[in-house]
């Protein structure tokens, strides 16, 4: 198997670059979180399906390894 621009596959290392950045971006906002005063406020504003959250990174990271 030959590719057409083997120089391109670095590329490759920016995936797991970005699931790393991704995880530190949800750790900073579990930061953030914990400075509201009110629980209830926290609960209310992380409404929603855990998986739903995820998906358009997930998406995202995806089309970038497809691409690359």
């Amino acid at each position: 198997m030959t590719f057409l621009w083997p120089e391109m596959l670095w590329l490759w290392l920016a995936v797991p670059a970005l699931i790393g950045i991704y995880v530190l971006v949800l750790r900073r906002q579990q930061k953030a979180a914990l400075r509201f005063a009110s629980l209830s406020l926290v609960r209310t504003a992380a409404r929603g399906s855990a998986w739903r959250r995820h998906l358009p990174p997930v998406l995202f990271l995806a089309s970038i390894a497809l691409l690359i």
